[in-house]
């Protein structure tokens, strides 16, 4: 529990502001009695619990970490009976907002409350931040992606922007920027570790199904294309291939593996677009872009293709004409 600069403090009757000068004394925005006295009344209160300090350094009042969890036990009760009978409302801060069992476990495995062994996901700037309490097996499969995630210590420039919650959690702590991998990793740990459960905060839970229920809708076939086009009947992830490629104007790479249909996805994007091309390829696959046209989109195509091979390059004439 903290009163953080600038932080309003309600009760059911008023609301006042604090703040505090260069040399931490409080300073009151309304000089009214009442506000002075309750909040006196809050200072007394914190003075009473032994694991309830003021920290010059940052300015609040806080629990420090290495006691939070006999605070939890023996003195969090009293406090909040304390806070209650003084008609003080007690608020969680911004980003802690969440009440939930899942909330509260990852609070628990956070902050060392409990010793149970998991793996916890949370969102942080954009990010996936892993926290890792399940030992080497897990940190062996996140290791496996290694291009993609990075280990976060305390010796690292970015220690200091995480959250206090992470840093306290004592696990190996990781980044991960891309969604999928983060997927994958939970996959993973569902089949090779069943006995390592795992816990997703709100925030990274909704952007793994936002994420995933957005490729759900990409993946549907494309309307105008089954309509202009009969013979186009493209598989689920082909039908993404076509939106993604849209969405990037063109300019994007396709990764799929060998025999996924790159070929039939980008003439797929070309007839849907309406665009002309210039194929460069290898001479042993211009046959394939070739029939793979005139098979599944003769609508467009039909009479559209010219093949240059590297002799016709040589004459400029030649190019021209054709």
């Amino acid at each position: 529990l903290k009163l953080k600069e600038e932080k309003t403090l309600k009760t059911r009757r008023t609301s006042f502001k604090a703040s505090y000068d260069d040399n931490y004394r409080f300073e009151f925005h309304s000089k009214s009695y009442v506000e002075k006295h309750r909040f006196s009344q809050l200072i007394a209160i914190y003075k009473k619990n032994r694991y309830i300090k003021f920290q010059p350094s940052t300015k609040l009042w806080a629990v420090d970490l290495d006691d939070y969890k006999n605070f939890c036990a023996n003195e969090a009760p009293k406090f909040r009976r304390l806070l209650a009978e003084h008609n003080f409302q007690i608020e969680r801060l911004p980003g802690y907002e969440g009440d939930c069992q899942t909330t509260k476990k990852i609070e628990s495995i956070c902050l060392r409350l409990t010793e149970e062994k998991a793996v916890v996901v949370l969102s942080s700037e954009g990010a996936f931040l892993i926290v890792n309490k399940a030992g080497t097996q897990v940190d062996e499969l996140i290791e496996n992606l290694t291009s993609v995630t990075e280990l976060i210590s305390p010796c690292c420039e970015d220690w200091d922007q995480l959250p206090p919650m992470v840093k306290a959690s004592k696990g190996e702590i990781y980044r991960i920027q891309r969604v999928w991998n983060v997927a994958d990793l939970l996959d993973q740990v569902k089949k090779e570790c069943e006995a390592v459960p795992y816990y997703v905060d709100v925030q990274a839970s909704s952007m793994l199904n936002s994420r995933f229920s957005q490729r759900e809708e990409l993946q549907k076939p494309i309307h105008q294309l089954v309509q202009r086009y009969k013979n186009c009947d493209l598989y689920p992830h082909q039908n993404e291939g076509v939106h993604f490629l849209q969405q990037s104007g063109g300019r994007c790479i396709l990764s799929f593996e060998m025999g996924l249909g790159k070929t039939l996805v980008t003439l797929a994007y070309m007839a849907l677009e309406e665009k002309r091309a210039l194929v460069v390829c290898p001479k042993n696959v211009r046959s394939n872009w070739k029939v793979d046209a005139l098979n599944f989109l003769p609508e467009y195509f039909d009479c559209q293709i010219v093949i240059l091979g590297a002799e016709s390059l040589k004459s400029v004439d030649k190019i021209k004409g054709e």
